[in-house]
């Protein structure tokens, strides 16, 4: 049997070699195959494919009808057309279950940092304004209430580190059963969860429910002073709806892991009311392993 890795961020495959030559199967590396086309001349003959970014489309699984089994290193599968894949007879499989606390730790990281305004003190040391003069003070957490967009994993577990820290935490989730303990409140609606909350993290899946689920009206009816945190997938904000209320003072800072790549994302680069990494909120080196070898 063969497995193709059209395209990864890891140096290497070792992980990945170690555990498929343990069942004699061979591990093919082909990287950077990052269209239709590319992906479809390189798995030619593969019964399964491990994939990171490349589009794994209906188009490209009708051409490749030895394919089996897709799997995709990562919590999301955007980019694999399960319904097509489901028609073919084709298993998809991810990997929901690696770095939870990373990512947890790294959305108090950016609460912390949005709330304290990092990014502005930080800032003016660029522009010649240092020590920085506050036109609003940084706020104490414990004056603010967190709303936890997505009770997942990683929900849960933002939920409970951030339960001691503030004044209160509420939650929404649309699929967990009403009889589930959780710190905080439940809110019904995900407007409701903002009327409540100064801070609002998001921890949702990208999908055509959530796609600019939250826009500015959302963002507008958060409890002043007001703070995003986006951890999980850019496409579940408006992205000219971000930009606009970073520049309006609607918001008063946003801690974001993941940002649209077009002309509103460059405003919201450009924003000092933002802090900004670079979708590593999962990132550590046993995490990196966790997921090759749940992949």
């Amino acid at each position: 049997m063969r497995v193709t890795v059209t395209d990864a961020e890891y140096p290497d495959t070792l992980v990945e070699e170690e555990l498929l030559h343990a069942h004699r199967i061979e591990l093919i590396r082909r990287d950077n195959a990052m269209t239709e086309d590319e992906v479809i001349a390189l798995c030619q003959g593969s019964d399964g494919i491990i994939t990171q970014y490349a589009p794994i489309t209906g188009r490209v699984l009708a051409a490749l009808p030895s394919v089996r089994v897709v799997s995709r290193y990562g919590t999301g599968y955007d980019n694999v057309d399960v319904d097509a894949a489901t028609k073919l007879g084709v298993a998809v499989c991810f990997v929901p279950t690696y770095g939870t606390d990373e990512v947890a730790y790294h959305t108090l990281s950016l609460i912390l940092a949005a709330c304290r305004e990092h990014n502005q003190a930080s800032a003016a040391r660029w522009t010649g304004a240092w020590p920085p003069e506050y036109a609003q003070l940084p706020q104490n957490p414990r004056g603010l209430v967190i709303g936890v967009a997505g009770a997942g994993r990683i929900g849960r577990r933002v939920l409970e580190l951030c339960a001691p820290l503030f004044a209160g935490v509420f939650w929404y989730d649309p699929y967990l059963p009403t009889t589930v303990g959780l710190p905080g409140g439940r809110c019904g609606t995900l407007t409701e969860l903002a009327a409540v909350s100064n801070v609002l993290t998001l921890h949702l899946p990208l999908n055509q429910s959530t796609t600019d689920v939250v826009d500015g009206q959302l963002l507008a009816a958060l409890k002043a002073p007001r703070y995003l945190v986006n951890a999980s997938r850019a496409g579940v904000v408006t992205p000219a709806d971000l930009a606009a209320a970073l520049e309006d003072g609607t918001l008063r800072a946003a801690g974001l892991d993941v940002v649209d790549p077009g002309p509103s994302g460059e405003r919201i680069f450009a924003s000092p009311r933002a802090t900004i990494t670079s979708h590593s909120a999962w990132a550590s080196p046993a995490a990196q392993d966790d997921c090759r070898a749940k992949a």
